[in-house]
C-alpha cells in the first residue's frame, strides 16, 4: 500500500534555505535511536514540473540528514514501502524508551557515523568549520560500545546511473561549508550540550526514571521518585535447606531471650524476689521509682498503698487467666500458610505465614546497618551480595508497575548509606546495584542530610532510631558536620526485647513466648508497636490480648495486665544498663567483609573511625589526668640603662601540662553504650560554636522506626535541656520537630533522596556503570558529598 509522506523543499536559491534550520532540529529530534542500520532503497519522485529522478538512499536510522538538503531545484516527495513502515514503527517504540541523556552522548558519535554513511552513498561528506565532525575524538569508538546492537555499519552501495546524475548536482563547497555552520548553530542549542566544550554532558533524568533505595537492619524502603512514599519490604530471604532445625531457626533475628525469668515459676511468686540482687533488677527498680517521681511532680495520680502493690496485682492477674482457642471455621485471626516447599527461595509476604518448622533458613544479610558477617561469616561475602539482589528484584517487582530485571538500564538509582559506616559496605552495595543488575548509573547519599531535606530543613541533628542501631548527627546548611556523628548500640528491637523480661517478671500468661522463634517475636514486637508510650499520665491497669498462631493448630488467644511496664520499656533508651552488655555486643557486626582495595593504597576510603562527639561521650572512662609538672623559678639580671646599674628579677614559670592519656578502650563501642539523650547532648556541642549549637538544639529530629514510640518528642527534649544546665553559658532550649504532615518518621529519609535527585548538583554525583568498571571504588571517593 502506498502512504503519502510529508514533502520537503529543497533549497531554490542561495546556500541554504530558510527552512534547512528547522529541518535540521525534526532530524535530530525524531531520527535519534539505538536500531541497527540497514540498507533499503526507496524511489523519489519529483512532481509534474520536472523529470523523473531515482536515487539510492540509506534507511533514516541513529541520525540521518534529509538527502534533500544535498540536491537543490527540484522538489521531491518520499514514499515508503510496507517493510519501512513496519521498521518505522519498530524504531518510533524503542525511542520512546531512550532516555533524554544516552541521545545527548551520542549526538557527537552520530554526526561522525552520518559522514561516514554519506561518503559512502556517494555524497560529499560535511565539515565544519573547524575541521572535524565531532568534539572527541574518541567519538565513533564510544559510540560502538553504548550502542546496544554495536557499531551501526552500512555497507557500501554501488551507485546508480540515477544516483550519478543526482550527486552531478550536489551542493559546493563553499556552501557545503555555510551549511554545517548552520548545522552547528542549530545544535548549540540541543538540551545538554556545552557551548564551550562542545560536548554532551548528563542531566537529570524524569523522576520515574529514577530509583531510591534505602536499606535498614529490618526493612527496605524503596520507590521511584515519582512516589510519595516507598514500599516497605522484610529486608530478609529465605533459602531452602537440607536438615531443617526442629526448634526454629531464627538465630538471624539477632536478638536473645532473656535469661532472667525464662524458666522462672510463674505462679504466686513474685520475679522481682527471685532476682533481686541482679543488675537488671536494680535498674528496673531506678527506672519506676524515677517514673513514680515524675508524677509527684507532674500531680499526677498513684496508687494507693506500697510501691511494689500494683505489680503484684498485675501478677496475680495474669497467672490467673486462661487461654481462649477459636475453632478453624470461627477464628478470626486466622491466616493462610505456605504449603508448597518446592522452590529453593521464598520472599517474606504478609499473606502467607512461613512455618516454624518449614524447611526454610531465615537470613538477614544486612545487620547494625551493615553487611551481617555474624551470621554469614567473613568469608562469605557471596551469599551476602547474592541474597541483597534477590531482595532488591524482588522489591522492584512490588512498584506500581513493577520494574523487571531486564529494564534495569534504563533506570537511575540513589542509594542512602549511614553517616558512620564502613566502605565495605559501600562497594558491596555499589557493586549488586551496577555489575550485577546494571544500573545505568548509582549516586550514593548519606542518611542525615536526605532526612534534613526531606523534613524541609536546611539545618537541624537527626536522630534515626533503627531496629539494632541508632545514630546521631548534625546538618547544618545542608552539610554534614563530621565530627557530631555518633553511633549506639541498640534500637527498637532493644526495647521488645526489655518489654518482654518485663512481662516475664509479672507472670505473661504465654509460657512458653521464646524469642529466637520468629513467630513469637513477630508477635511481640506487634505487641510493643501498639502498648509502648512514653508518656506518664498514661500509667495504668490495662488489659491486651495476643494471639499465638501455629500451623495445624488452631489460634489461640492470651489475656494480659500491664501497668508501668509500656513506659518503662522505652525508657531504656535513657538506662541503657539494662541491657546485658556482654552478650549484646558477641552478636554487634564488628568485622566486614573483604574488599578490593587496601587502606594504606586509598588512604581517602579508610572506614569512618572515632569523632569528636564520641570522645565527649567517654571521657569519663578515660584514666585521670596527670598531675602538673612544676618548673623552678626563673632568675634573670638586666641593666638598668639609666643607672647603668644591674637588676635581678625572678619569675615563675607556669606549669607545664602532660599530654592525656590515650584510651585504654575502644572508643567507638563504648560511645555505643551511652544514654541516647547523652549522646544527642555531646553531638550538639560537638558542632562548634554556642550559636550553632543553639540553632542544631532548636531542631532535634527523630526517625527511624523509634519514633514511632508515643511521647518520646518531650520525653528526650526535657532530659536533652537538663544535661545543658550549667554547660553553657548560652541558654538552650531543645526542641523536637515533628515530621512533615502526613509522613510516616520512617520514611522520611527516603523522601529526602527524592528531593536530592531532582537537584542540579546530582549530576556530580551519578557513577556511571562505565565509570565503575573502569576504576571501581576510587569512583566513589571522586563522587562522594
Amino acid at each position: 500500500m502506498d502512504t503519502k509522506t510529508p514533502t520537503v523543499p529543497a533549497p531554490t536559491s542561495g546556500p541554504v534555505a530558510d527552512d534547512v534550520p528547522q529541518a535540521i532540529d525534526t532530524a535530530v529530534a525524531n531520527h535519534i535511536s539505538h536500531a541497527p542500520a540497514e540498507k533499503s532503497k526507496g524511489k523519489r519522485k519529483r512532481s509534474d514540473d520536472g523529470p523523473e529522478l531515482e536515487v539510492d538512499m540509506l534507511s533514516q536510522t541513529s541520525f540521518h540528514l534529509q538527502p534533500s538538503l544535498y540536491v537543490k531545484g527540484h522538489q521531491f516527495s518520499f514514499g515508503k514501502t510496507a517493510d519501512n513502515q513496519a521498521v518505522a514503527r519498530k524504531r518510533a517504540e524503542e525511542s520512546d524508551a531512550l532516555r533524554l541523556e544516552e541521545k545527548r552522548r551520542l549526538v557527537d558519535g552520530l554526526f561522525a557515523q552520518q559522514n561516514s554513511r554519506i561518503r559512502r552513498a556517494g555524497g560529499i561528506p560535511w565539515t565544519t568549520p573547524g575541521g572535524g565532525t565531532s568534539s572527541k575524538s574518541s567519538s565513533r569508538e564510544e559510540l560502538s560500545r553504548q550502542l546496544p546492537d554495536g557499531p551501526a555499519d552500512v555497507e557500501e552501495s554501488k551507485p546508480t546511473a540515477e544516483s550519478t546524475s543526482a550527486m552531478e548536482t550536489r551542493v559546493p563547497e563553499q556552501e557545503e561549508a555555510e551549511f554545517a555552520q548552520t548545522l552547528e548553530t542549530a545544535l548549540e542549542d540541543f538540551p545538554g550540550r556545552d557551548l564551550e566544550t562542545g560536548q554532551v554532558t548528563a542531566l537529570p533524568v524524569a523522576n520515574d526514571e529514577t530509583i531510591i533505595i534505602h536499606p535498614g537492619s529490618r526493612y527496605l524502603k524503596i520507590g521511584r521518585g515519582s512516589d510519595l512514599t516507598p514500599i516497605s519490604v522484610p529486608n530478609c530471604i529465605y533459602r531452602k535447606i537440607k536438615c531443617p532445625s526442629t526448634n526454629g531457626n531464627s538465630t538471624l533475628n539477632g536478638i536473645e531471650a532473656p535469661e532472667s525469668g525464662r524458666d522462672m515459676p510463674i505462679a504466686n511468686a513474685s520475679p522481682l524476689d527471685s532476682d533481686a540482687n541482679s543488675e537488671r533488677s536494680t535498674v528496673v527498680a531506678s527506672l519506676r521509682n524515677a517514673l513514680r517521681e515524675r508524677m509527684r511532680q507532674e500531680k499526677l495520680r498513684l496508687p494507693a498503698g506500697k510501691a511494689d502493690q500494683p505489680i503484684m496485682q498485675v501478677t496475680r492477674y495474669n497467672a490467673s487467666q486462661k487461654p481462649t482457642i477459636y475453632k478453624p471455621h470461627n477464628d478470626p485471626y486466622g491466616v493462610d500458610w505456605l504449603e508448597d516447599y518446592s522452590t529453593d527461595t521464598v520472599f517474606p509476604d504478609k499473606n502467607l505465614w512461613i512455618d516454624e518448622d518449614a524447611p526454610y533458613e531465615q537470613r538477614y544479610p544486612i545487620r547494625s546497618r551493615t553487611f551481617n558477617t555474624v551470621d554469614y561469616g567473613e568469608n562469605c561475602t557471596e551469599r551476602i551480595l547474592s541474597d541483597v539482589q534477590d531482595i532488591l528484584e524482588n522489591a522492584l517487582t512490588k512498584l506500581n508497575p513493577p520494574v523487571h530485571a531486564k529494564d534495569l538500564w534504563k533506570y537511575s538509582v540513589a542509594l542512602i548509606v549511614p553517616d558512620h559506616t564502613d566502605k565495605a559496605y559501600i562497594e558491596g552495595m555499589l557493586t549488586v546495584l551496577l555489575q550485577r543488575m546494571a544500573f545505568r548509573q548509582c549516586g550514593v547519599l548519606q542518611e542525615s542530610s536526605c532526612a534534613t531535606f526531606g523534613a524541609g530543613l536546611s539545618s537541624a541533628c537527626v536522630v534515626d532510631i533503627g531496629a539494632e542501631r541508632s545514630s546521631i548527627a548534625c546538618v547544618d546548611d545542608g552539610l554534614l558536620l563530621a565530627e557530631t556523628r555518633h553511633v549506639l548500640h541498640f534500637g527498637r528491637d532493644d526495647v521488645t526485647a526489655f518489654y518482654t523480661d518485663l512481662l516475664r517478671r509479672v507472670s505473661f500468661p504465654y509460657h512458653e513466648l521464646d524469642l529466637n522463634r520468629r513467630l513469637d517475636w513477630q508477635m511481640m514486637d506487634e505487641l510493643t508497636t501498639r502498648t509502648c508510650t512514653l508518656l506518664d499520665h498514661l500509667v495504668a491497669f490495662n488489659v491486651w490480648k495476643v494471639q499465638v498462631r501455629r500451623k495445624g493448630s488452631p489460634t489461640t488467644e492470651y489475656q494480659l495486665q500491664t501497668f508501668d511496664q509500656t513506659v518503662l520499656a522505652p525508657a531504656c533508651f535513657f538506662d541503657p544498663r539494662v541491657f546485658d552488655w556482654n552478650a549484646k555486643m558477641a552478636k554487634v557486626v564488628t568485622k566486614t567483609i573483604r574488599t578490593s582495595y587496601d587502606d594504606d593504597s586509598i588512604p581517602d576510603l579508610k572506614d569512618d573511625g572515632v569523632t569528636v562527639a564520641m570522645g565527649k561521650s567517654t571521657e569519663h572512662l578515660l584514666p585521670p589526668l596527670p598531675p602538673l609538672i612544676h618548673q623552678d623559678p626563673v632568675t634573670t639580671i638586666s641593666v638598668d640603662p639609666e643607672t647603668g646599674e644591674e637588676v635581678t628579677s625572678t619569675f615563675q614559670p607556669e606549669p607545664i601540662q602532660p599530654p592525656a592519656p590515650s584510651p585504654t578502650f575502644d572508643v567507638v563501642t563504648e560511645a555505643g553504650k551511652m544514654p541516647i539523650d547523652f549522646a544527642i547532648t555531646n553531638s550538639l556541642l560537638a558542632a562548634g560554636a554556642d550559636l550553632k549549637t543553639v540553632n542544631l538544639a532548636s531542631a532535634i529530629l527523630i526517625l527511624g522506626g523509634g519514633g514511632l514510640i508515643e511521647g518520646i518528642s518531650p520525653a528526650l527534649a526535657w532530659r536533652v535541656g537538663q544535661h545543658f544546665n550549667g554547660r553553657m553559658t548560652t541558654v538552650v532550649t531543645p526542641e523536637v520537630l515533628p515530621p512533615p504532615r502526613g509522613l510516616d518518621p520512617r520514611f522520611v529519609t527516603w523522601r529526602g533522596g527524592v528531593v536530592w535527585t531532582r537537584l542540579d548538583q546530582m549530576n556530580d554525583i551519578w557513577i556511571k556503570r562505565q565509570e565503575w568498571d573502569e576504576i571501581g571504588i576510587k569512583a566513589y571517593r571522586n563522587r562522594s558529598i
